[in-house]
């Protein structure tokens, strides 16, 4: 996945879907020890156990130590197949620091029956550790303004002929540009178009809102995604979210970053959210 798709998933709270692992109880596990440390295997096998897999006994006490003691990490072997993988993956966010693999030919006939083989090398403890919770996208940095572009755009509101909108949300510390805040210019053929201007203190970000469905600065989306039952269009430079666009009431509306891409995904993403027909508004 490109590196803006995975910062677009981010910045909207969306996780990949997970491949349908098969449950704890349908799984064998055969348990080795590759650490040297005595009752490692066994005591991992038991920790499985209460977490409701099926732990298979070795043959003999030599058949459950691997094949050297200096498993610098633990050691999954699944056999080929894709709910195979699914459960070694599962069992892999259970342990830590484990690497996946297919059960090579050597290990075969030692576990005819096992769904996988864990050999736990030294980073096993003798406990689990903890669940690690999937990171959380910051939050948009943003006050709730809706008052301040309002009467910039009241003014223009007839000689624009379209609908305008302004945002509810701001990002935090910026405020309309001082020289230039609000601009209604003519483009392609005739059609209007209308730019409002913000600044923090160190970079200027805008909003752009025109009916001209062809600008040019509209091709070469990254995704498209819809919020709320409003359709987004998501310009990426690398991680960083550049543009987006709302289309809406005939119009495009387009919130773009500061030439450094200075206000974060989240805050960009959360201002067009907060984008609203000026009608109506008092």
């Amino acid at each position: 996945m490109s590196a803006s798709r995975q910062a677009a998933r981010l910045a909207l709270g969306l996780r990949p879907k997970p491949v349908a692992a098969p449950p704890a109880r349908a799984t064998s596990v055969l348990v080795l020890n590759g650490n040297g440390v005595a009752g490692d295997a066994a005591r991992a096998g038991a920790l499985l156990a209460g977490r409701g897999y099926r732990v298979l006994r070795p043959p003999d006490i030599a058949s459950a130590n691997a094949p050297s003691f200096n498993y610098a990490q633990n050691e999954i072997y699944q056999r080929p197949g894709t709910s195979a993988f699914a459960a070694a993956r599962k069992l892999a966010t259970l342990v830590g620091q484990a690497r996946i693999s297919t059960l090579p030919g050597w290990l075969a006939p030692r576990a005819p029956s096992a769904t996988i083989v864990l050999i736990v090398g030294r980073p096993f403890i003798g406990s689990l550790p903890a669940p690690v919770a999937p990171p959380k996208p910051p939050a948009p940095q943003v006050n709730f303004e809706p008052n301040v572009t309002l009467p910039l755009l009241r003014p223009l509101e007839h000689r624009a002929g379209f609908q305008l909108m302004a945002p509810a949300l701001l990002e935090r510390g910026s405020s309309p540009d001082p020289a230039t805040p609000v601009r209604l210019y003519t483009i392609n053929a005739g059609q209007k178009a209308l730019r409002l201007v913000y600044h923090d203190g160190l970079a200027y970000w805008g909003i752009e809102e025109t009916p001209w469905s062809g600008a040019p600065m509209l091709s070469g989306r990254s995704l498209h995604h819809t919020i709320g039952g409003r359709p987004y269009d998501l310009y990426y430079t690398g991680s960083s979210l550049h543009m987006v666009v709302l289309h809406a009431h005939g119009a495009s509306y387009w919130v773009i970053n500061s030439l450094l891409d200075s206000l974060s995904n989240q805050t960009l993403l959360a201002i067009a959210k907060s984008l609203r027909p000026i009608s109506g508004q008092r």
